[in-house]
């Protein structure tokens, strides 16, 4: 997907200086992985795969573990939630990689106090 579409999301966040972009990725792999913030930071130091995926140098040392929860911390603090998703929905419906009018699932938390599915 980096490769098709670039950097998505402009501006830096925190005194790291990183892209909104790639904390929205770190967050996503991390839920994947089920990885805690210090065990994220650590795969982006260190993981050739986190790397490519975020679009990093090999040398690139990543980032403070503390570094997620601010970022969390702030999207949820300024309801910016969705607005990554919708970035990239955008995105991809003007490369046409997605069709306009089709469903795409939203919600990534729990739905009537069950996980969603």
């Amino acid at each position: 997907m980096r490769d098709e579409l670039g950097e998505v999301f402009a501006g830096a966040f925190g005194r790291e200086g990183w892209s909104l972009g790639r904390l929205a990725l770190v967050t996503v792999l991390q839920r994947v992985g089920n990885l805690t913030d210090r065990q994220a930071a650590e795969a982006v130091a260190t993981d050739l795969t986190w790397k490519y995926a975020l679009g990093l140098d090999l040398d690139d040392p990543g980032f403070d573990a503390g570094v997620p929860s601010e970022f969390r911390s702030r999207v949820i603090a300024h309801e910016l939630e969705e607005k990554p998703l919708d970035l990239l929905l955008a995105a991809l419906q003007e490369r046409g990689l997605l069709a306009a009018g089709g469903k795409q699932r939203r919600s990534c938390g729990r739905i009537g106090g069950r996980p969603a599915r």
